[in-house]
């Protein structure tokens, strides 16, 4: 009964799950570099090389197509192969893709090297939410994504904001060095982590994995878009999702062209803005956590989707301005 009461104890603080942590701090290393190579990526595009605005968006698009259609197949194996090794396979492949980017001296180079590397983040992020469900108890599932999902947002702060202060003073190339260094320490940390699940499944789990390993991805994957479209309001939540990332994935990207057309604006300053999205981001989380979005799920996206339409569409408007003629 005391040993029972000791575990249950040590269960009731997630910092004292070792293995969790070690997955937290590979994750908190990989979100800052990731900031900081899109950061120099934007700038050397942007404002060094003066691509055009369909040029940047292209960027959007190799960062953003092997999210949207890569997806489904990288859940598949991150099923059916050790998520450990697939984190740390994909750690180093982008290390290595992240430094080819301070060599890249085309547009066509750039959007290979993106192509690849939204493969491999596609590949790792199945894999670590997954490794996640291995190393958490259910009782502490919530508390566990709650701080990982914060953690995309606070370093979605601290990256840019660091990244503009590296570009500026050590230039673009070494926010790529820095950021494929990071993806190293993330490889090098997740090593520390069990091979197979800290947690015992159940019985009835382990049976109802040993038949889903029968199935094919074909067969996972028309089951179920089977279930999305029998669920009306659950296609209309991913449509909308996945439409109003896209469009904020391009509006993110097509800062670099607003802050060409405005005089006197320095580069370093688009660090501070993505920072201050991202703070914002962070604060509606907080905000809709606290109220509790699972009452009205889509009244909270459709309204979230009008305010970034709002804030896109004024960034378009051209004020007058106004001429003070001495004398």
């Amino acid at each position: 009964m005391e040993e029972q009461l000791a575990h249950d104890s040590k269960e009731g603080k997630l910092t004292a799950n070792k293995p969790f942590m070690l997955l937290i701090a590979a994750q908190l290393v990989s979100n800052v570099g990731d900031w900081l190579h899109i950061l120099a990526l934007l700038t050397m595009v942007g404002f060094k090389w003066n691509a055009t605005p369909w040029e940047i968006t292209a960027i959007s698009l190799c960062m953003a197509v092997p999210l949207l259609l890569g997806g489904p197949f990288a859940g598949y194996l991150s099923d059916r192969f050790n998520r450990k090794a697939l984190m740390i396979g994909s750690d180093l492949a982008r290390a290595g893709i992240v430094v080819c980017l301070v060599f890249a001296g085309s547009l066509w180079q750039v959007y290979v090297l993106l192509v690849a590397k939204g493969i491999m983040d596609v590949l790792f992020s199945p894999a670590k939410s997954g490794k996640l469900k291995e190393l958490v108890p259910a009782a502490q599932m919530d508390k566990a994504m709650a701080l990982s999902s914060s953690i995309e947002q606070i370093t979605k702060i601290v990256g840019p904001a660091l990244g503009g202060l590296l570009v500026a003073a050590f230039g673009i190339a070494a926010c790529y060095v820095i950021d494929s260094a990071t993806f190293i320490l993330s490889a090098v940390i997740l090593i520390g982590l069990p091979r197979t699940a800290a947690l015992k499944k159940d019985a009835a789990e382990d049976s109802t994995g040993e038949n889903g390993a029968r199935k094919s991805f074909r067969q996972e994957m028309s089951a179920g878009l089977q279930v999305i479209v029998g669920m009306p309001v659950v296609l209309c939540g991913i449509a909308m999702l996945v439409l109003v990332l896209l469009m904020l994935q391009i509006g993110d990207s097509q800062i670099v062209t607003l802050f060409r057309e405005i005089p006197g604006v320095n580069g370093d300053l688009l660090g501070w803005c993505v920072a201050a999205s991202g703070l914002g981001t962070l604060l509606s989380a907080l905000l809709v956590s606290r109220i509790g979005s699972g009452k009205h799920t889509l009244v909270f996206m459709g309204l979230g989707a009008v305010i970034m339409g709002v804030v896109f569409s004024s960034a378009g408007i051209e004020l007058p301005t106004v001429r003070l003629d001495s004398g």
